[in-house]
């Protein structure tokens, strides 16, 4: 046998070891017929052996493709159900004597309208005669679409719109029993706006923010008010009920001259300072003069 053709055997012998998975670049300058010959096979039979080859190849490679976009996909799925279940705001059903399972489902609907639906079961006792309401709460949930907790109610819209000072959206508020209303309208920051068009919706929310903010003033210029008002035993015990008894008690625990005058903000340093004192003693009573220990 010539050097070209122990050299043809030697390398046919070698791809052929690791079943056709190794490279074949070092056949490139090899006639087809030569390879054959030198593994006795016909240049069909071994045309046929790598058209199964390559088929097989191909097989494995969609599996693993398919493989990791079906990981990928639960991932996801995953992932929306823990943002769905953390403070799931929703009814469902709870039994001391049956074992009631109550699931709450993601899954994707391409080409479906996004929705929240819940569904009721009835569930009885392995036992006993004994039953109990079991629910289960899907989102199908559009690619095209997101959705978002705010204010304990699950709220959908579209990922194009998410943007918008006003987003166009439907959200689910519970109603009774463990059913769900749908309702329609915007999204503006952290408020639900039913409303016709977004500009009625800003509107909306104009007004309230503002009305908010008046009273958040009119409530910090009351408590600068009641910061520097005057307190004393005998005003005490006429405005807020208290009984001298116990007020004349206060004072002497917290070294406080019964017959002078303290703004809140004095008595509030003093208690402050006295806190372990003051707590589950008197906490309650300070509380109803707006002074809060936080003793919890």
């Amino acid at each position: 046998m010539n050097s070209k053709a122990t050299k043809v055997q030697a390398i046919a012998a070698a791809e052929l070891s690791k079943t056709l998975y190794g490279s074949l670049t070092n056949f490139i300058k090899l006639t087809p017929s030569e390879i054959a010959k030198s593994v006795g096979m016909t240049k069909k039979s071994l045309g046929e052996l790598s058209y199964l080859f390559y088929q097989k190849r191909s097989y494995r490679s969609s599996l693993k493709s398919n493989s990791s976009k079906m990981n990928l996909k639960m991932m996801v799925v995953n992932k929306m159900i823990s943002k769905l279940k953390t403070g799931f705001p929703y009814r469902q059903p709870s039994s001391n004597w049956v074992n009631n399972q109550n699931d709450i489902l993601v899954r994707f609907g391409k080409g479906n309208v996004s929705s929240f639906t819940v569904s009721q079961s009835t569930v009885w006792h392995e036992k006993h005669s004994w039953k109990a309401n079991s629910t289960t709460h899907t989102l199908v949930i559009n690619p095209l679409d997101d959705f978002t907790m705010i204010g304990g109610l699950l709220t959908i819209f579209a990922k194009k719109d998410k943007k918008l000072s006003a987003i166009p959206c439907k959200w689910y508020e519970q109603s009774k029993g463990f059913q769900l209303n749908q309702v329609f309208g915007f999204l503006v920051g952290d408020y639900h706006i039913e409303a016709e068009t977004a500009q009625q919706a800003l509107e909306v929310v104009a007004r309230k923010r503002k009305a908010q903010a008046n009273y958040l003033a009119k409530k910090k210029a009351l408590e600068e008010k009641q910061e520097t008002a005057l307190l004393n035993a005998k005003l005490v015990n006429k405005e807020f009920g208290f009984c001298m008894a116990g007020i004349r008690n206060f004072c002497e625990l917290n070294n406080i001259d019964s017959n002078k005058s303290y703004t809140i903000a004095e008595v509030r340093a003093i208690v402050v300072a006295n806190r372990s004192l003051n707590c589950n003693r008197f906490d309650s009573y300070l509380h109803k003069l707006g002074i809060v220990l936080n003793c919890k």
